[in-house]
């Protein structure tokens, strides 16, 4: 009896109250700001700023879909040029059990993605993966850290490239339905690009539905 009293004390204290825990959102639209983007070459540094826009779209219990959209400015010697980077993606999450006001997610997500930039005049597309894990901190917190990969084609040639980036970011709710992000990517390029360096941050505003 009392080995049955003590794991039903257990269930209380731990797992009851989190099965109920409200999950992680994968219905939102994230407008940002790129506060600092660096595409970092073997000659030059070009530095600027630029807009993103990403979203998802939760399908059922455990699948997504959502896209990425990211328009860079860059300037070096007076000269600016543009480095645009786009994904459409679908994907898979999993909750993992919550601990008290702990909830986290692992995904992963695969699809569409394109390089359009005016530094060498060149378009590239291919493919897109990643996958990370979401830890929401109470109802405010909410901490992110992911790794994506691009496999990239141009588009007039043979030439391909690829980019491998570790991302960490932060996300504060000050109601249910916004909240302020501010996330940090940074990336080598390999093959015909690996020469460059991209890295940068982003202050966004996350619109949860």
């Amino acid at each position: 009896m009392l080995d049955y009293r003590a794991a039903t004390a257990l269930v209380t204290l731990g797992v009851a109250p989190l099965a109920g825990a409200e999950l992680l959102s994968y219905d939102y639209i994230e407008p940002a700001y790129v506060l600092d983007a660096e595409l970092e070459g073997e000659a030059a540094t070009l530095d600027g700023d630029g807009i993103a826009f990403s979203g998802a779209k939760a399908i059922g219990r455990y699948a997504f879909v959502g896209g990425e959209f990211i328009n860079r400015d860059l300037e070096v010697l007076g000269q600016e040029f543009g480095w645009d980077t786009s994904e459409l993606f679908a994907g898979l999450h999993y909750p993992l059990p919550a601990w008290r006001e702990v909830r986290a997610d692992l995904y992963a997500r695969g699809g569409y993605a394109r390089l359009s930039e005016t530094v060498f005049s060149q378009d590239w597309d291919g493919y897109g993966l990643g996958a990370g894990v979401r830890v929401g901190v109470g109802e405010l917190f909410e901490f992110q850290a992911g790794l994506t990969h691009q496999d990239l084609e141009l588009d007039s040639s043979d030439g391909e490239t690829s980019r491998t980036a570790y991302e960490l970011g932060a996300l504060y709710q000050f109601i249910d339905w916004l909240g302020v992000s501010l996330a940090y990517r940074h990336g080598d390029y390999e093959d015909e690009l690996d020469f460059l360096t991209l890295e940068e941050w982003r202050l966004g505003a996350r619109l949860t539905f």
